[in-house]
């Protein structure tokens, strides 16, 4: 069975492992390490990947003042754009 998107529309492998693997019960320094982009998005709000790479989304989250979903939700979308960009590359090279 098939899982539909915000849109509607079918979701793709991608978009169902990005939800799997990006998560409150995550470790900062891993999401860094599968998703590079990550990085921009925790220090736009003050996570330190050295101090605080070794907490939780949620506990990171909440030290930085900023609510957790909001937080998956900003990592979500960095992590699709930056595949998505992948993509665009690997079909004009």
């Amino acid at each position: 069975m098939t899982t539909k998107n915000a849109q509607g529309k079918d979701r793709s492998r991608n978009e169902e492992l990005m939800d799997a693997e990006i998560n409150e019960n995550k470790i900062v320094n891993d999401i860094i390490e599968n998703f590079p982009g990550a990085l921009m998005v925790f220090r736009r709000h003050g996570i330190d990947s050295c101090c605080g790479g070794d907490l939780t989304l949620e506990k990171a989250a909440l030290s930085a003042g900023i609510d957790a979903y909001r937080l998956i939700a900003e990592l979500r979308l960095e992590a699709g754009e930056a595949r998505a960009a992948s993509e665009e590359i690997a079909r004009h090279f």
